[in-house]
């Protein structure tokens, strides 16, 4: 295996490259992985016919782009990424609209603005369920960003966490027992991974 998982969202990965600017981890490291956290994503309280239900309808596959993936060491705080993607988005007047600019084109500029602005390609596109307790509200896109905390290149090991990032709203949250949280107002959304990564 070419990570060892620590907890919710955060892991080691012994299976990469650095050439002193870039940290790259090949399509198969980048799969692994995300294959064990949508593993995680789609454990949603299965014990009731109703999560037994939703196990069903989720479904896993990958669609890549690139062949290595990498990202600039040491990374950029994620709190400036975000702030950078916000104020990108409010200058820009990008605005929601039905059909035609939605969530899996927030999803897809989003992923976009990564690699040009910052050189990473670790960003990929999800689409998944969008809950508010056990009501499905529908059919969402959204981000997961695998993101480089630490690097100790003497020992070889690269520590990475898998954020799911809201880029409508430039709102990021690490996957806590296997379900990514956002709270508005009153309501907490759930996110439930069912695809990834193109």
């Amino acid at each position: 295996m070419s990570f060892e998982r620590l907890g919710n969202g955060f892991y080691i990965i012994k299976n990469f490259s650095w050439n002193g600017k870039f940290v790259c981890l090949s399509r198969e490291v980048i799969e692994s992985l995300l294959d064990d956290a949508l593993r995680l994503s789609i454990n949603f309280n299965t014990n009731d016919d109703f999560g037994k239900w939703v196990r069903s309808q989720l479904k896993r596959f990958f669609i890549y782009s690139d062949i290595v993936y990498c990202s600039p060491y040491p990374t950029p705080p994620l709190y400036q990424i975000l702030e950078e993607w916000d104020r990108f988005i409010r200058e820009n007047n990008i605005m929601y609209i039905g059909e035609i600019f939605d969530c899996d084109d927030y999803a897809r500029l989003f992923a976009e603005f990564l690699a040009y602005r910052y050189k990473m390609n670790t960003c990929g596109r999800l689409w998944g369920l969008l809950m508010s307790g056990y009501t499905i509200l529908g059919g969402h896109a959204y981000n997961w960003l695998i993101y480089p905390m630490f690097l100790d290149p003497e020992n070889m090991v690269l520590g990475v966490a898998v954020i799911v990032v809201e880029p409508q709203v430039a709102y990021a949250m690490l996957p806590e027992n296997g379900k990514a949280e956002m709270k508005l107002t009153d309501e907490t959304l759930t996110y439930i991974s069912y695809c990834a990564f193109g």
